[in-house]
């Protein structure tokens, strides 16, 4: 159970990452306007620095005078977490320590130049996984109207935003057509779908929109920044019939991971599984069964593994579904250091296991074979 310094501690995180996102959501032209989220996530780091902190009051009236929000934004959150407590007294707050969220990357990109900034992908992981914060964030929204589908609906729409980034107005009137100019279809594309921004481009690995942020590249994921985009040969430019893209949550949270869990379907066909897609509208991503048991499978694309850890820590609905082996499934890619060790301590006496695809593939060839034995 978290301590109330840990509790405070994720309650200030999640305060200055709304504030963060709020700051964005609300920018007029080049102006941020001030975010009382924000500031109040800066003033409960306030009251953990003078509480916790081990400062002198030299030191500390010197540090309180940073904490106003440009400051905060260039001292603190262009920098990973551990950086914001480097030199408090490590006794006082051994209880962060000790969270996940502790080892998490910086919250914001800064373009010094243009006096902008971009929310990191681990900041948009840890929103997503705010439980207060759902309803607020555009995948979710969109996930409670797919809700009012049937089953079939609900599967045939995921597939289609999963399969289609970027969206033109045919394919557009093609999809009411075939339901019938339906409502509620109509207000999941809307929901799901915004106009494709100027002075984008392709992004040639998950074929959304890639856009400048200063000399950096920024996509959808983090993935897609390890390709060396250059003027000449990776800056395709977006075929003039797409006239709208999916908004970034729901490419982040909803098509990226979206692809895997199709391909994990896929192999499982090519197995001649049984295999249904997020049964029950998406209590978990994927059922499997096998001839006498079934296996869940939830699949993830979280860059920071301890963002992860804490997120499958607190998954209840995942973990309370009716099948008897679960398993978390990362892309290969992400697999490096101790991610799948990281993930897996979170999982400690749970009937749950964090694999790669890899990793799934080979478990399910042996579980294929042990039953024919």
């Amino acid at each position: 159970m978290a301590t109330e310094t840990e509790t405070r501690f994720i309650k200030t995180l999640a305060h200055i990452a709304c504030g963060l996102r709020e700051k964005i959501q609300v920018k007029e032209n080049d102006n941020y306007p001030r975010s009382l989220i924000l500031r109040q996530g800066i003033n409960m780091f306030a009251f953990l620095m003078v509480s916790k902190s081990g400062f002198s009051d030299d030191e500390l009236k010197m540090k309180l005078n940073l904490l106003n929000e440009t400051d905060f934004i260039l001292n603190y959150l262009q920098y990973p977490i551990a950086n914001w407590f480097s030199e408090w007294d490590g006794k006082s707050i051994q209880e962060i320590f000790n969270n996940p969220l502790y080892k998490m990357n910086a919250l914001v990109e800064v373009d010094d130049k243009a006096k902008t900034f971009v929310l990191t992908e681990d900041c948009q992981d840890f929103l997503s996984g705010i439980e207060q914060d759902l309803l607020a964030i555009d995948e979710h929204i969109v996930y409670d109207k797919l809700k009012n589908l049937s089953q079939n609906d609900y599967v045939t729409m995921r597939k289609f935003l999963i399969e289609n980034p970027l969206l033109s107005n045919e394919m557009r009137q093609d999809l009411l057509l075939k339901y019938d100019n339906d409502s509620i279809i109509a207000e999941i594309i809307d929901s799901a779908y915004e106009i494709i921004p100027s002075e984008v481009f392709l992004c040639p690995k998950c074929g959304w929109t890639a856009s400048q942020i200063g000399e950096e590249m920024s996509c959808s994921q983090r993935s897609c920044k390890d390709i060396k985009y250059n003027k000449n040969s990776q800056r395709k430019k977006i075929d003039s019939k797409f006239t709208h893209r999916l908004r970034l949550g729901v490419m982040r949270y909803i098509c990226n991971p979206g692809k895997l869990e199709l391909e994990i379907a896929k192999i499982c066909k090519a197995k001649d599984l049984e295999v249904f897609l997020w049964p029950e509208k998406d209590k978990y991503d994927i059922k499997i069964h096998f001839k006498d048991h079934t296996w869940g499978i939830d699949a993830k694309v979280y860059s920071n593994a301890y963002v992860l850890a804490n997120a499958i820590r607190n998954d209840i609905d995942f973990q309370k579904a009716n099948i008897d082996k679960g398993f978390y499934v990362i892309p290969d890619e992400l697999a490096k250091w101790d991610y799948l060790k990281i993930c897996n301590k979170a999982l400690e006496g749970k009937d749950f296991t964090c694999v790669t695809l890899k990793g799934l593939k080979r478990l399910i060839n042996k579980e294929i074979k042990d039953e024919r034995d």
